[in-house]
């Protein structure tokens, strides 16, 4: 696979990213994107990515180099690189799984497609929602006024730029809940709270229950589904 400069595909939607790396069609993109409005309309929210390998467009080893050329990274030859014993141990799910539970991972590849404004500052936001955000960056970095961001995000998405940031906290934060043994304070920490006890609050108000009784229900489910 001959790739493109990692600059062109830094923070690119996934479909763009690999339409430039030769593997889709944008045809392809868009009956992915298709699935997926479906899917959500059904009450489902599988990120674009997922879709993509469930329709055998795409093998979850393009996925993994995508969303790492999404992120600036380029992925090593794993044969070429990697000792065999590492290799042996490692699952195509390893790389997403790594970046989950450091909180780093693009925790929804659904972008509102019809609003490049949205589009780009979902992007922006999702490879940095763990840092200490200042709207007003976001704003520079897209060229708007703070108010035209706070319309279209309120029009679009529902919420606001700091509702957003904090949708993508909780949601990683649900992530190392249910897949780690993370302490809470640490899990606060790897999601942009130096103070615990405002992470609780946030994640208690986002997700309708407290951290600890997420992570005592998702271990339930988990032990249930055995």
């Amino acid at each position: 696979m001959k790739m493109p400069p990692i600059d062109q595909l830094k923070d690119r939607p996934l479909g763009r990213v690999l339409i430039k790396m030769g593997r889709l069609t944008r045809e392809q993109v868009h009956q992915a994107l298709a699935v997926q409005a479906d899917q959500k309309n059904k009450g489902a929210r599988t990120p674009i990515g997922q879709i993509l390998v469930d329709l055998g467009m795409i093998t979850e080893k393009d996925r993994n180099i995508a969303l790492a050329a999404q992120k600036g990274l380029e992925m090593y030859d794993l044969e070429k690189d990697i000792p065999a014993d590492v290799i042996s141990k490692m699952t195509p799910q390893m790389a997403t799984w790594l970046a989950s539970v450091t909180g780093q991972e693009p925790l929804d590849d659904e972008l509102v497609i019809d609003d490049p404004l949205i589009a780009d500052a979902q992007i922006w936001l999702g490879n940095r929602f763990t840092e200490n955000v200042r709207i007003a960056d976001l704003a520079k970095a897209l060229s708007v006024s703070h108010q035209t961001l706070i319309r279209h995000f309120r029009r679009r998405l529902d919420t606001t730029p700091l509702g957003y940031i904090q949708r993508l906290r909780a949601q990683s934060a649900q992530r190392m809940l249910e897949t780690t043994n993370r302490p809470i304070d640490e899990i606060a920490r790897l999601n942009g709270y130096n103070d615990t006890r405002t992470f609780r609050a946030m994640f208690r108000e986002q997700v309708g229950m407290s951290a600890s009784t997420y992570r005592a229900n998702a271990r339930r489910k988990a032990k249930t589904a055995q």
